[in-house]
């Protein structure tokens, strides 16, 4: 049943996953490597607004949604507070001019996008992982077909198009997700919400150790294009870099799947007795779909042997992903969430060091972020396995 459902799941999000991509084709063929960075550097600046909805921190929720019906009714409420808090901040950057290739449909996109962090939850809490995935599919089908559409409007800057799809696009997902589990925004769910945000701070005590985490895991996901936009003075250069670790965090997205079904208790037994063989399966697959993804992002802007290189190299990302994927859900399964502050922090500062001393010594290329950025991936997986309470990979499971 479970298997089934997985495989299910894979198909799903590949699915969701090749419609992504060939979004991301569309915007470094049609609009170039400058214009992707653009985009790429100002989605981190936006992810750094929407840290906001990890005061009630998405570890901690989707465990105790499982078993506080009080705390399941409070949490709708707080995302859309949140969701209307964001896009007002957002509005704040664009009118004080601190966002470059600015678009007004940044603001609907922060909103969508904390919204879908709460069907995102709900989904995962409530077991119905396959029925997750259908969010990504559709939003990443429906952005394409307006990327396409909405390019044949010249007047339109490549901004607006590349907002405007996104923000729309999330917005039918959601859609999609309302239908067929109208449960998920029941207007009852909205009632007295002040006395349902006091239920949620009532709890405060219990969110204090996930923050750091949630800080530690947003400067993880945004440094790399926030540090290249500072230092490095050709976009094109960025949007090269920025190709392999998108190609990188499309199939690791493949890989996150099984995360989505371990949050569950019921299926988390499941897959635990089968993770040697998962790891043995799809790591060497994940690196060769890593490096082709990358090489076919790349294709028509010319590919050296240095690019296949650094695309094999970006894949090697996968080995130890996959084992901190196990590794971390089992410290948030226990309520540990201080081990995977120090696996982040260690991740942090491998990646982040060698950039600054190369920045230091002049030294600054493509190849030195491709290189931290596997090995700050490496030090998050053994950090695990140095501070103990990681359940091994035994040999004679599955």
């Amino acid at each position: 049943m479970v298997a089934r459902a997985i495989a299910r799941s894979f198909v799903l999000n590949a699915f969701a996953a090749a419609s992504g991509l060939a979004a991301t084709l569309y915007i470094t063929w049609s609009l170039g490597l400058s214009e992707f960075a653009y985009y790429t550097i100002n989605f981190a600046k936006l992810s750094l607004i929407m840290v906001g909805a990890e005061l009630l921190p998405s570890s901690f929720t989707l465990f105790r949604l499982q078993e506080d019906s009080d705390f399941d009714a409070a949490v709708p409420v707080f995302y859309l507070f949140i969701a209307i808090a964001g896009a007002t901040a957002a509005a704040g950057l664009i009118a004080l001019g601190l966002v470059s290739h600015q678009s007004w449909f940044m603001v609907a996109f922060v909103f969508g996008a904390v919204v879908q962090r709460y069907f995102d939850t709900q989904a995962q809490a409530c077991g119905k992982v396959d029925a997750y995935f259908w969010i990504p599919a559709t939003t990443n089908v429906t952005r394409l077909v307006l990327l396409a559409g909405l390019s044949q409007f010249h007047s339109m800057s490549a901004a607006d198009l590349l907002w405007l799809s996104v923000a729309a696009a999330t917005f039918v997902g959601q859609a999609v997700m309302v239908s067929r589990f109208p449960e998920f925004l029941e207007p009852a769910s909205y009632r007295r919400p002040f006395s349902k945000l006091h239920y949620l701070w009532s709890m405060r005590a219990a969110y204090y150790d996930y923050y750091p985490n949630s800080v530690l895991k947003r400067l993880r996901d945004t440094f790399l294009p926030v540090f290249c936009d500072l230092v490095v003075p050709s976009k094109v250069e960025i949007g090269r870099l920025l190709v392999f670790t998108r190609a990188n965090e499309a199939v690791c997205g493949q890989v996150r799947v099984l995360e989505a079904f371990m949050v569950n208790r019921a299926s988390r037994s499941h897959i635990r007795d089968s993770r040697r063989r998962i790891f043995l399966i799809i790591a060497p697959i994940g690196q060769f779909c890593v490096a082709a993804v990358a090489l076919a992002l790349m294709y028509r802007h010319g590919i050296g042997i240095v690019d296949v290189a650094l695309a094999l190299a970006t894949g090697l990302f996968i080995y130890p992903y996959i084992l901190e994927l196990y590794w971390r859900n089992d410290a948030l399964a226990a309520f540990a969430p201080k081990r995977v502050t120090t696996s982040l922090l260690s991740f942090l500062v491998v990646l982040a060091l060698p950039p600054i001393v190369a920045l230091a010594f002049g030294r600054v290329s493509i190849v030195v972020f491709i290189l931290s950025y596997v090995c700050a991936q490496i030090a998050a997986a053994a950090t695990y396995k140095v501070l103990g309470g990681s359940a091994p990979i035994s040999p004679n499971a599955g």
